[in-house]
């Protein structure tokens, strides 16, 4: 079962991998899943978040494109979707420990560097969660004493202020919290489909945890 949504899902990458905007809410649809099923489906049968996911699928592919085709290394990168050329290197050189260039003209073996390098990120992705929990539940400004606390939490939509679109770190973000509030017992997490309607709206926090409950 685990191994025949994962051979779905990266048929579905692989057709829409040229489209850098391609992530979670795209490939939640088109599995019939909410985003928030879809990354937890993912992370129980590959032990990774949807957008961890979907890159190294790009760069696999890329890593077959660089030694098939007599294509430029930018060509290759805009072809498996990354945007920069750039970006695409530095992503493929920590994930292969070998630059793009270095691989295509030599006869580098390529090496996946292994998980746990990442000590960083994941100490980073806890405090968030836990920042986000502690404002949510201590904040007596949205909450009245008199009333008791549901256990339910809303990650709305993080904004890209770069000078490049680079909404899909955002969202990338939005995908680590939600997946780490999910494993909580006894907390209901709305949907991302829900809060990502307020992407950009000007309505108050009071008023749109309100609306979702």
């Amino acid at each position: 079962m685990n191994q025949k949504f994962i051979d779905k899902v990266h048929s579905i990458v692989i057709k829409n991998i040229s489209d850098e905007n391609f992530g979670v809410r795209e490939l939640s649809s088109l599995l019939g899943l909410s985003p928030s099923q879809t990354l937890r489906k993912i992370k129980a049968t590959s032990d990774k978040s949807v957008n961890q996911y979907i890159r190294e699928i790009r760069l696999e592919k890329a890593a077959k494109l660089l030694k098939k085709t007599d294509q430029s290394i930018t060509e290759i990168s805009y072809q498996v979707g990354f945007s920069s050329a750039s970006y695409f290197s530095k992503s493929f050189r920590k994930y292969y420990n070998v630059t793009p260039g270095e691989y295509k003209t030599s006869s580098i073996n390529l090496v996946k560097k292994k998980k746990g390098s990442s000590k960083i990120k994941v100490f980073f992705t806890i405090f968030l969660v836990l920042l986000l929990v502690i404002i949510y539940f201590g904040n007596n400004t949205f909450i009245s004493k008199n009333t008791p606390l549901n256990n339910s939490i809303a990650v709305l939509p993080f904004k890209d202020f770069s000078p490049k679109n680079n909404q899909w770190l955002s969202d990338g973000v939005s995908d680590n919290i939600l997946h780490s509030l999910a494993q909580m017992e006894k907390m209901k997490v709305i949907s991302f489909t829900s809060s990502s309607t307020y992407r950009n709206t000007d309505k108050k926090i009071p008023d749109i945890a309100k609306e979702l409950g």
